[in-house]
Order: C-alpha cells, then sequence, then structure tokens
C-alpha cells in the first residue's frame, strides 16, 4: 500500500471586503493614533483608527475604536462599513448585514456597504442575494475588480465556471497586481479541468504576494498532481515557513518523500502534521502505515540473519 496523496485544495474562496477609508489609503497605526490624540471628539481619527489596527490584526482595539467613533458620529456610513468587516471576519454576519443596510439608508451608492453585504450573503449560502449586491455594484462601477471578483466567486458556487472565469479574468485585466483573483481563477480553472492553466495563476499570485501561503499550497499540490516532487517539496516548504501549523502541508509533504523513498522524513512529517492537528486522520494512517512497514521490514531483516 502506498500513501494516499492527499491534494484537497484550499477552496476558501477569497471574497474580498471592503474597508472605507475616506479617501486615505494610508495605514499608519502612529498617525491616526496621534490625530486622535490632537481631535479626541473628531469620528474620522477613530475611524481610520479601527482600520489601522484591523490592518495589524488587533481587532479588540479596532472594535473600541469604531464603536467610539459612532458614538461621536452616529450612522457614519464609512464607518459602519469598517464595522460590517469586523463582523464578517468574525462570523457575525447578522450585525454585520444590520450595519451594511444601515450605511445605504444613509448613502445608497457606497460601494463598500453592497460589496461587504453581498460577502455576507455569500457567506451564509445566500449566494443569489449576493450576485444581486456585486450586479448593483457593476451596473454603476463596471471597473470596480473586487465586485468582478466577488461575481466569479457567486457564480464558481452555483458551478456556472465559465460565468466565474469570465468575471475574474475582467477583474485582473482591470487589475494585473491582484493575487487575489489569480489564486480563484485557479480554483476556476482547475475544477474546469485546465490543471497546467491553474498552474500559472497560482505562481503568478505567489510571484505578486510570497506569503500568500494558501495560494502556495494549491500551487504545490499541481505541482504533486503533475509528480513534479522536486518542485512540491520546494513549495510545500515555504508554504510551511510561513504557516508551519499548516497540518495539511506536513501530511502532503510526508506523502511526497514516501513516494520517493525518503521514509524517515516521511515519518517526521506525518509526526508534525500530527503534532499540530491530533485529528488529522490520513497523516495518522499514514504515519501507522510507514510505521508497519518499518517493523515488517525489521521482521524480514532478522529473519534472514
Amino acid at each position: 500500500m502506498v500513501a494516499r496523496l492527499n491534494l484537497m485544495m484550499i477552496v476558501l474562496a477569497v471574497s474580498l471586503l471592503s474597508f472605507s477609508r475616506n479617501a486615505i489609503w494610508r495605514d499608519d497605526l502612529s498617525l491616526w493614533s496621534n490625530v486622535v490624540k490632537g481631535s479626541p471628539t473628531k469620528a474620522r481619527g477613530y475611524n481610520m483608527q479601527g482600520v489601522s489596527y484591523m490592518d495589524k490584526i488587533r481587532y479588540k482595539e479596532a472594535l473600541s475604536c469604531f464603536y467610539h467613533a459612532l458614538k461621536l458620529q452616529p450612522s457614519k456610513p464609512q464607518t459602519l462599513v469598517n464595522l460590517s468587516r469586523y463582523h464578517i471576519l468574525h462570523g457575525l454576519y447578522e450585525e454585520a448585514m444590520r450595519e451594511c443596510r444601515e450605511a445605504l439608508a444613509v448613502m445608497p451608492d457606497n460601494w463598500g456597504a453592497h460589496l461587504n453585504l453581498g460577502v455576507a450573503y455569500f457567506r451564509q449560502g445566500y449566494v443569489d442575494e449576493a450576485i444581486s449586491e456585486y450586479q448593483n455594484i457593476l451596473k454603476s462601477e463596471s471597473t470596480f475588480y473586487k465586485a468582478l471578483n466577488n461575481l466569479g466567486l457567486a457564480y464558481q458556487k452555483k458551478g456556472a465556471l465559465k460565468e466565474a472565469s469570465v468575471c475574474i479574468r475582467e477583474a485582473i485585466r482591470i487589475n494585473p497586481d491582484y493575487p487575489e483573483a489569480y489564486f480563484n481563477l485557479g480554483e476556476v480553472l482547475h475544477a474546469m479541468g485546465q490543471v497546467d492553466e491553474a498552474l500559472l495563476k497560482y505562481e503568478r499570485a505567489v510571484a505578486l504576494s510570497p506569503d500568500y501561503w494558501e495560494a502556495g499550497y494549491n500551487l504545490a499540490n499541481l505541482y504533486a498532481e503533475k509528480k513534479d516532487y522536486t518542485r512540491a517539496v520546494e513549495a510545500y516548504k515555504k508554504v510551511l515557513s510561513i504557516n508551519p501549523a499548516f497540518s495539511p502541508a506536513w501530511n502532503n509533504l510526508g506523502n511526497i518523500y514516501f513516494m520517493t523513498d525518503r521514509i524517515k522524513e516521511a515519518k517526521d512529517s506525518y509526526a508534525k502534521a500530527l503534532r499540530y492537528d491530533p485529528g488529522n486522520v490520513q497523516a495518522r494512517n499514514n504515519l501507522e502505515m510507514v510505521m508497519r512497514g518499518r517493523q515488517n521490514s525489521e521482521v524480514r531483516s532478522q529473519n534472514s540473519e
């Protein structure tokens, strides 16, 4: 029996959320902290300080800033959009939808609110409603590449792969330096059986964003699928240098080692997969298989003496 090569791809579609930054795209936390100190009664500083905290994955501080901004200026669309993003990231979709609707009641053409509302719908499985939100944006903002990307994901979810490909390709045409769109297009192309082109899209995503480990993982899987084991090993190692606790990559790396007769490295990789995720059934089965093979080998060696 040979180790099963687990090529399950990461299919968490990268549906882009929106921040509202009041047309200022700096995320310098110290800048906005100074603004808050200088103007403690102005909502804008707290809103942008919250955005900066979100960029740094300091969610507790971000939430406090957004709430403080809304106390100073209730129903401010920009702040509500940013708060909705926080709630979507934490799986609080009803709260996010309420905030998006409140923002749209004040500013009906707030595309960030439409986008985040679409994402909230999508995450809950309301794909048609998500499509409606994205299409509403594109009627007026046909070059809003994030909406095109998300519309493509919604079509993919419905199995309309051709339409999905068209939308995501258009997002890339508008913004060629958009790694998430290359990742998503890779997913669509792989589902369409176009493995070579999918591989190129993952390679482009990683080239644009070297720390994009999700794209790197899918790239490694496609290398393995094409039996390019040298590149697969390199790609898995890169993924694990960024996210060492990602158990599936350790398991798949172990599979490559096993199939290339690097048994000790295979065993070590499976063990690490289980260290980070004791519930990884494939890694456990693979490790047990390797250990049984070693024991059988030792028995045969003893019998030949």
